[in-house]
């Protein structure tokens, strides 16, 4: 009797068609007392699977307006999930207080967190104006991860008081999520983008902390592989930081059996 048995097994890793969603959650903004920190609650609960993503935009409060005050490389909310600094970027003019900070946090959510649970940043200086945005963003195949993120500038001290501020992506993939904010130094009302580059961005949403500062954002989901231009318009030349971040949809990792054939006499 001879026997023949050829197996063939296949293990691949692939990412289904790109079905991310970004879910607002809401904001809070820091006004009176110079504080040094921020808390969040989301407007609905963070579910297990999705990824959090804290944005921030505070005063340049750090030691004479070029230290960075967001020092915290990871910090934990009270469900146990570790958030993660994805970015810190600062515009500083020339004295604390006359320029803007900018800063991201996500986290892999493993515990949900509810509508009266607090998310707390904690930065290294007191500041009165500070603003925190949340979002979540959900996928089919677990947490979207974060890819990349980058600032208009980090440490410049000039070039970004205008009426125009704003950012340009690298290149980002097709089927991936992009979320881009600014912070500036007024309360001056804001346009949004309406670039139509690989997809169409999001109504502008856009909360003020005081007088004195204003955080505006937009995303969406990429539909053609490139760079993507964001630029708004504000009512007066004033002190910005802009910023984007980017996620994908998880991989899916599959072992599939293929060609399994025994052949028998």
């Amino acid at each position: 009797m001879k026997r023949l048995i050829s197996i063939l097994l296949l293990v691949s890793a692939f990412r289904l068609d790109a079905a991310l969603t970004l879910i607002d959650q809401g904001f809070t903004a820091g006004t009176g007392s110079a504080v040094a920190t921020l808390s969040m609650s989301p407007n609905t609960a963070m579910v297990v699977g999705d990824t959090g993503i804290v944005l921030l935009t505070w005063t340049n409060s750090g030691s004479g307006g070029s230290t960075k005050i967001f020092t915290q490389a990871t910090f934990t909310d009270p469900k146990g999930n570790v958030w993660t600094r994805q970015l810190d970027a600062i515009y500083h003019p020339g004295a604390a207080n006359s320029g803007v900070e900018i800063a991201a946090y996500t986290t892999p959510i493993t515990t949900q967190i509810g509508v009266t649970d607090s998310i707390t940043v904690t930065a290294s200086t007191a500041t009165t104006s500070r603003i925190g945005y949340l979002y979540e963003a959900r996928g089919l195949n677990g947490p979207p991860t974060f890819v990349a993120a980058a600032a208009a500038c980090d440490g410049c001290t000039t070039g970004q008081t205008s009426t125009t501020p704003g950012v340009t992506s690298s290149s980002i993939t097709t089927g991936d999520a992009i979320v881009a904010w600014n912070g500036q130094k007024d309360n001056g009302a804001v346009t949004g983008s309406s670039d139509t580059t690989n997809g169409t961005w999001s109504p502008v949403g856009t909360v003020n902390a005081s007088t004195s500062f204003r955080i505006s954002l937009q995303s969406k989901i990429v539909t053609g592989t490139g760079t993507i231009p964001w630029f708004i318009s504000i009512a007066n030349s004033v002190a910005w930081n802009s910023a984007w971040i980017q996620l994908r949809e998880a991989l899916v990792t599959q072992s599939a059996t293929n060609g399994f054939m025994i052949l028998a006499k």
